[in-house]
């Protein structure tokens, strides 16, 4: 989620289920809560899910603490972690190395581009270890790089999903793997990887060999990984500032998983030239899922107002994409929307998608809700005031009861009771 913090790099370089679109209870669809004494105990978003049997998930996700620096406010990555299920819907953090058992820090008092705030966007498996490419920007104290400006992204590596090495990009680009182009981006935000390689040597949305969710493995090092071949294109998005504030859905192709050349926006999504539809503003966090017959694009929306819904696309190929007509005759929808309970976890905002293609044709759609109020009492009203926790809607069948992907309801409730927080930011 990135759309007020836009607002000031935009400053900045200028100057039971429930249905989806009306959930009844606050607590509908949340299955990450923030908790007291966490590394999300004020945020939590950016799902990645791994499916790797009916009694086997594994999530990866970025937040951050109530006292995370303030330096950062305008954003809501901070830290990453992981999380396991035996259902998908009732999840456990497994404790890592970091701070407040976070898995992977910033590299606060260095010059590194992940020295002051960070966040897993995807996770991959492959040939016997975990890819997570993460976006970061460097130690504001350092650097005076506040907000947004100076995001780039990363790698870091591991056999067991808990425990992590990064790879180092080059000196110039400090540590990143991908850095900014002048005249083709100013930001790398939200790296997102799909593997269209015939023969897959990466899983993340089917059953896989994983080792077991709680293991303790060697952490690798990047220079003695075995070399991975295959066909990846990375989603990403950044910042166009004229002739007005969009975001522009952009493309990097690999074979290597780790060495990306650029190839421009992804084709047929842009930002609606209807000024009042949900995405005039333009597309975020985009995920492709193949599905038999072609792919789904989903991604997240804003309009002129900041108001955020999650979209849809299709394609044939998976390289050309076509904006949804079919579900609300709108183009891309949109197929998720707030809720429209005022006291909802997700009343503000749905967004970060990410559709989990389950064996019976199904996809869940996990998403990251923001609520209405701000809960640190006394900040500004900016997105770091905000809490941020991740919520589950599943697709329904049409009446003709074939998956057709256009309706989703929330998840029952699995808490009894809202996250707390407390005014002086400590959980």
């Amino acid at each position: 989620m990135l759309f007020k913090p836009l607002i000031c790099l935009l400053i900045h370089v200028l100057f039971t289920r429930h249905v989806a679109q009306g959930a009844t209870s606050a607590l509908d669809g949340l299955v990450i809560r923030n908790e007291p004494g966490t590394w999300f105990s004020l945020k939590a978003s950016m799902p990645v899910v791994f499916r790797v049997s009916a009694r086997d998930y594994r999530m990866w996700a970025y937040g951050r603490e109530l006292n995370f620096s303030s330096q950062y406010a305008n954003s809501s990555f901070g830290r990453s972690g992981y999380f396991t299920s035996l259902d998908g819907l009732h999840w456990n953090p497994v404790p890592g190395d970091g701070v407040l058992g976070s898995v992977l820090d910033p590299r606060r008092g260095t010059d590194y581009f992940d020295g002051g705030a960070l966040g897993f966007t995807d996770v991959k498996y492959a040939n016997g270890t975990f890819y997570a490419w993460y976006q970061a920007q460097p130690d504001a104290a350092l650097t005076n790089a506040t907000d947004l400006s100076k995001l780039r992204a990363g790698v870091a590596v591991s056999h067991d999903g808990i425990h992590w090495s990064r790879c180092n990009g080059s000196a110039q680009a400090q540590g990143a793997l991908l850095d900014v182009t002048p005249g083709i981006d100013n930001l790398i935000f939200g790296p997102h990887i799909f593997d269209f390689s015939s023969a897959s040597v990466m899983s993340d949305t089917a059953e896989a060999k994983l080792p077991p969710a709680n293991a303790s493995l060697p952490v690798p090092e990047c220079s003695q990984l075995t070399p991975i071949e295959g066909n990846f294109t990375m989603l990403y998005h950044s910042l166009a500032v004229t002739p007005k504030l969009q975001l522009q859905q952009l493309t990097a192709k690999s074979t290597d998983l780790l060495h990306f050349n650029k190839t421009g926006p992804l084709d047929g999504i842009s930002p609606s030239k209807d000024n009042s539809s949900f995405d005039s503003v333009g597309a975020a966090d985009g995920r492709i899922v193949k599905i038999p017959g072609g792919y789904l694009y989903f991604y997240e929306a804003t309009d002129v107002n900041f108001s955020y819904a999650i979209g849809l696309a299709r394609s044939a190929n998976g390289v050309h994409f076509v904006k949804d007509t079919s579900c609300t005759g709108v183009p891309g929808g949109p197929v998720l929307t707030p809720s429209t309970n005022a006291s909802a976890f997700d009343a503000s905002a749905t967004g970060t998608p990410f559709p989990l293609l389950q064996p019976n044709g199904e996809i869940w759609l996990y998403y990251v809700g923001f609520g209405l109020q701000p809960v640190l009492k006394g900040a500004a009203s900016s997105e770091g005031s905000f809490a941020s926790q991740i919520g589950l809607a599943m697709s329904v069948p049409n009446a003709a009861g074939k998956q057709d992907y256009c309706k989703f309801v929330r998840a029952p409730p699995v808490f009894d009771a809202p996250a707390t927080y407390n005014e002086l930011g400590t959980a």
